[in-house]
């Protein structure tokens, strides 16, 4: 009797020194499924109750690092996009000035050089002013209220077309096309980059692939492949793999980061497959929508 009583006794204690530790996990566990502002229950003025406290300290302190990074980064997103609309005006000025002077102007073969060279900079700028600007809206979290039903194998089929040399180049592969809520042109926008990155990659006799299956879209070269170290950098802005093909093909450095942006904004992902002298595959998947 004694021995049960001493063992009655001990699970008692245990299971009081338990209680508070389960709830300081049950509301670790509770902070971790609701994400931000959670905070722990302080019971008592024990150990434990401290150490609720100190953990709780430290949670605020992290909510608030946090509040100030996305402040950070809101102010990044605004400033980018009004400088690239403040651009746009002055772009177009040195443009029309440019072709007006190419156009009627009688320049001696230096001059000519010189506005040829001031023209083909500005291009450049629209280019990179534009994709800022398409990188700001994919940053906008309110594109959802935008959306349509989207025939995937019409966009498709289109963005093939908007691509140069794509009708000649793409053989296009179709089992059961869906249909995807998003915005046209932006999803035009995501195949139009992939599959123009395909062909300037690829070989000038070499087909590029896209293979649509449900609400997923790949787009596969045999190039010269991607190496493995770069593949988790791909989709970063202005991040090149080969920094002279790029400029060789007038690229800004943010073509891949605006398929993951525009991809992302619709809930959908995008991945990448690689291998050094066989090719590489994008894969993009999309939620399923309904047909209007």
């Amino acid at each position: 009797v004694g021995v049960a009583l001493a063992a009655l006794a001990s699970l008692f204690v245990v299971e009081r020194l338990l209680r508070p530790l389960r709830r300081l996990v049950n509301d670790a566990e509770r902070i971790d499924a609701a994400g931000e502002g959670g905070r722990m229950a302080v019971v008592g003025q024990d150990e434990f109750a401290d150490l609720a406290q100190t953990l709780n300290g430290m949670l605020e302190r992290v909510d608030l690092s946090f509040e100030s990074q996305q402040a950070a980064l809101d102010a990044q997103r605004r400033f980018t996009a009004d400088a690239s609309h403040e651009l746009k005006t002055p772009l177009a000025v040195i443009k029309a000035n440019t072709g007006l002077l190419l156009y009627t102007g009688k320049l001696e073969e230096m001059e000519k050089e010189t506005i040829v060279a001031i023209d083909d900079a500005a291009t450049r700028m629209n280019r990179l002013v534009r994709d800022l600007l398409t990188l700001a809206r994919t940053d906008d979290h309110s594109l959802n209220a935008h959306f349509e039903p989207c025939e995937l194998e019409a966009l498709v089929a289109r963005s093939i077309q908007d691509v140069p040399q794509g009708s000649a180049r793409v053989k296009l592969e179709l089992e059961e096309p869906g249909v995807v809520m998003g915005i046209a042109s932006d999803l035009s926008r995501v195949f139009v980059n992939l599959i123009d990155n395909a062909i300037k990659h690829s070989g000038a006799s070499e087909p590029v692939e896209v293979r649509l299956r449900g609400s997923v879209v790949e787009v596969k070269d045999h190039g010269h492949g991607i190496a493995a170290e770069h593949l988790p950098h791909l989709f970063d802005r202005f991040y090149r793999a080969d920094s002279s093909r790029s400029s060789e093909t007038g690229g800004t450095g943010l073509g891949l980061a605006i398929v993951r942006g525009i991809v992302e904004a619709h809930g959908g992902k995008v991945e990448v497959e690689s291998e050094v002298g066989v090719g590489t595959t994008f894969r993009v998947t999309l939620p399923e929508g309904q047909r209007g």
